[in-house]
């Protein structure tokens, strides 16, 4: 318990002020965020070789070639730089499946507020904070599914229904993105992959479970999902 609370501080820590995290965060520089520059697109190794000096820069060659383009078209006249950092709109978000799991595991351990608190505000982030929370950045963020979970958790901590009526909206679109063709082997599949299916096993059925408590179940017409 003593690690777990060690990597919470640095979590908290991480944490920006509208609740989200950046993608690669870190909490030694000011803005929270890894020298990409370097490495291009930042990764969990490549942050921590920029930290230790461990590794050599890429070269721009080096990294046209890893993106499977040829020397021939780097040299074209219409060719554009490689895109060595990510753009700040595409730092943020991604910690559905991970990090926020974290978060839940610990609360439920602890019973902590300020777990709690931290929580929260990622799901309200998530949920387009700090503009009204809505569905529409949440179906963006929906990542499998899995957010579903974060909503329905984020409603037993708080009593707020408005997360289950967002998770609602997320699971009408899950729903509909299912494969609902005449093909027995793949009706009612999911992008077909199987992390998709584990991201919407660990998120959904949490989620039906409070909307029963709720009384927010499919027989409710506010949210009737369809026929």
């Amino acid at each position: 318990m003593e690690r777990a609370e060690e990597v919470y501080t640095v979590i908290a820590r991480g944490q920006n002020d509208d609740g989200s995290w950046h993608k690669r965060f870190q909490v030694s520089t000011p803005d929270k965020l890894p020298n990409q520059g370097p490495y291009g697109m930042a990764t969990e190794g490549t942050t921590l070789a920029v930290e230790m000096g461990t590794a050599q820069p890429f070269t721009n060659e080096e990294y046209w070639k890893w993106k499977g383009i040829s020397a021939g078209e780097v040299a074209a006249p219409n060719s554009e730089p490689p895109i060595r950092v990510l753009p700040m709109e595409e730092q943020k978000g991604y910690q559905t499946h991970y990090l926020m799991v974290g978060l839940e595991l610990l609360h439920r351990m602890t019973g902590r507020d300020d777990v709690a608190e931290v929580y929260r505000r990622a799901v309200d982030w998530f949920c387009g904070y700090p503009d009204p929370l809505n569905a529409e950045f949440a179906l963006q963020q929906r990542y499998g599914g899995i957010i579903c979970r974060h909503l329905a958790y984020a409603y037993q901590l708080t009593g707020e229904r408005k997360y289950l009526e967002i998770g609602w909206t997320v699971l009408r679109r899950l729903i509909e993105d299912q494969d609902w063709s005449d093909d027995p082997k793949r009706q009612g599949a999911v992008e077909l992959t199987p992390m998709t299916i584990s991201l919407l096993f660990f998120g959904v059925p949490y989620f039906l479970g409070k909307l029963s408590e709720a009384d927010m179940g499919e027989s409710n017409e506010s949210v009737q999902v369809g026929e």
